[in-house]
């Protein structure tokens, strides 16, 4: 009897570190990119921007994925309770609010 045993495929995980929700405004807090997803989770955004190489990610408004390489300046963090729209793609999970961004930090080594 042979037994072959198969390793399981290196999964590729990026994860990321929560800094809290701000307001935003037409300037946009993280301004480089911009995605919007029918059925956004943190996870799509977390992959869309770290696969442009940025090193924060937002989600606002339940469909919208924004990507920076800092937090600007000038904007006011506010109690996650303003950040309580659900993914639209994860009922589950938070994605900011109507000009609140749920804001994520994407380690360097990730």
């Amino acid at each position: 009897m042979t037994t072959t045993t198969t390793a399981p495929a290196a999964a590729t995980t990026v994860l990321d570190q929560y800094v809290g929700c701000y307001k935003d405004n037409s300037l946009r807090i993280l301004p480089q990119d911009l995605r919007i997803y029918t059925l956004l989770t943190t996870t799509k955004c977390l992959l869309h921007c770290h696969g442009k190489g940025y090193t924060y990610f937002g989600t606002q408004n339940r469909v919208e994925c924004y990507c920076g390489n800092s937090i600007k300046s000038g904007y006011e963090m506010v109690s996650d309770d303003e950040c309580s729209h659900k993914c639209a793609g994860d009922t589950g999970t938070m994605c900011g609010g109507a000009w609140r961004v749920s804001v994520y930090k994407i380690p360097v080594n990730a």
